[in-house]
């Protein structure tokens, strides 16, 4: 697994251009891509740009919440909390109280992938979790807290000190989770989010 910052994160405009965004990692093809994930800034209320042909996952990562309407329908997202929508649809995001960042996934339909999934996770200090080699596995997040991880046969016993990572960095699968397992340590209680694909 491969340890991101977020400073590392490539920084870019949204697509209607009212906000910016940090891409996390993304499935390039050409000019196009098949799934992409990313950390939106989100300074104020706004309709979210238009992605047809495009399935999504949001997760609240910082802040107080936010309202999702979708189509006429409104969620009411605390932090931690998701939603799944559409990129055609029409989804206007009104903010709780304050800024916010949220973690999204997306997924071209036509690339026949999968759909995204976000799972949020709420880990005690101490427990070590088990990070099996999935190759549907796009990313770990870490929304709250401190995490370390380390790949089976880097040598144990387990040095937490050498792969730590805190609020919005990440950890990218790299070829040899195909073939051995992680295991990710809270150093700190924690919150992190699995972001993967599902058939």
């Amino acid at each position: 697994m491969k340890l991101q910052r977020f400073v590392e994160h490539r920084k870019m405009p949204w697509i209607n251009g009212r906000g910016v965004t940090h891409e996390v990692a993304v499935a390039q093809i050409g000019d196009s891509w098949d799934w992409r994930l990313s950390i939106a800034e989100v300074a104020e209320d706004g309709p979210f740009s238009v992605l047809p042909g495009v399935d999504r996952v949001l997760v609240v990562a910082t802040g107080n919440g936010m309202t999702l309407t979708i189509d006429g329908v409104s969620h009411e997202l605390a932090r931690f909390e998701s939603a799944t929508f559409d990129g055609e649809s029409e989804t206007l995001g009104e903010l709780t109280n304050g800024p916010v960042y949220d973690l999204n996934v997306m997924v071209k339909r036509s690339a026949n992938i999968g759909k995204p999934l976000i799972e949020v996770q709420h880990l005690e200090r101490n427990a070590p979790v088990r990070v099996g080699a999935a190759q549907n596995l796009l990313a770990l997040v870490v929304l709250e807290g401190s995490v370390a991880m380390e790949t089976a046969g880097d040598g144990f016993p387990f040095n937490p000190v050498k792969a730590r990572a805190s609020r919005l960095d990440a950890f990218l699968p790299t070829l040899d989770l195909k073939s051995k397992s992680s295991l990710l340590y809270a150093v700190t209680n924690s919150v992190v989010a699995l972001v993967s694909l599902t058939e």
